[in-house]
């Protein structure tokens, strides 16, 4: 039982490292909706406006994928922790050979 403990630990820990790139990412996002929000004060004519108008659509639908991700991550890890507890708490009430 102490083997598969230790293999979820792992999967924790990869999951962690991926959910981090995320967040990571994520504060890209958060960077270029900065840029964006002056990209929009500075518009002056019709085809400025389509281009931040495709830039904002985009950043959008990426925000909301990584946003989804993140979430789908996060649930996997509170699964694996959650089977994590209960391997170690079978392991701790295993009777010695």
């Amino acid at each position: 039982m102490a083997l598969k403990a230790l293999m979820l630990r792992k999967r924790i820990d990869l999951k962690k490292k991926d959910l981090e790139q995320l967040r990571t990412q994520m504060t890209d996002l958060e960077k270029r909706e900065a840029e964006l929000t002056l990209a929009i004060e500075e518009v002056t004519n019709e085809d400025e406006q389509q281009a931040v108008q495709e830039s904002v659509d985009a950043l959008i639908e990426e925000k909301e994928k990584l946003e989804a991700s993140v979430e789908e991550i996060d649930q996997v890890i509170k699964d694996l922790e959650a089977e994590l507890e209960a391997a170690e708490e079978d392991q701790s009430t295993e009777p010695a050979p």
